[in-house]
């Protein structure tokens, strides 16, 4: 491992003022491009889920995309039809490129240990809460 690096629990960071490169890239891009996808576009996205394709039945982030972009525009009720996770997902996304953006061009000491211990476990209950939605969603499908 380089100087200056340290092993996280979701992805390895580097320490100091660059931030983490991969949380601020990924969430930087979804955060733009959400803002810049209209509503009426959404609408006309075809499904692309291949799983759903093959089985018939939606995965469990069928739907989190055009519930993100929904979010981006304030449109709650929108989002929350699309997925559940939607807004929750958008809100996380949002505050991790806050933090990595603080940390980048404001030297912002962000306690990423701290925050990495006291998340572990909200992250593994939202996991399999999602999980759990997936298969009450898919079931309400089978028995249709």
């Amino acid at each position: 491992m380089n100087k200056g690096s340290q092993k996280g629990f979701i992805f390895r960071r580097t320490t100091g003022p660059i931030g983490s490169p991969v949380a601020y890239f990924v969430t930087g891009i979804l955060c733009v491009s959400a803002f810049l996808t209209t509503l009426r576009s959404l609408r006309q996205i075809p499904g692309v889920c291949i799983f759903r394709r093959l089985t018939g039945v939606p995965c469990p982030g069928c739907g989190l995309t055009r519930s993100v972009v929904a979010t981006a525009h304030l449109d709650i009720a929108t989002a929350l039809s699309f997925h559940v996770f939607g807004p929750l997902f958008f809100v996380i996304c949002l505050t991790v490129f806050g933090l990595a953006t603080a940390q980048r061009f404001f030297s912002v000491d962000i306690p990423w240990k701290s925050i990495e211990k006291w998340s572990k476990w909200p992250i593994i209950f939202l996991s399999v809460a999602w999980l759990a939605w997936a298969a009450h969603r898919a079931f309400l499908v089978a028995i249709r």
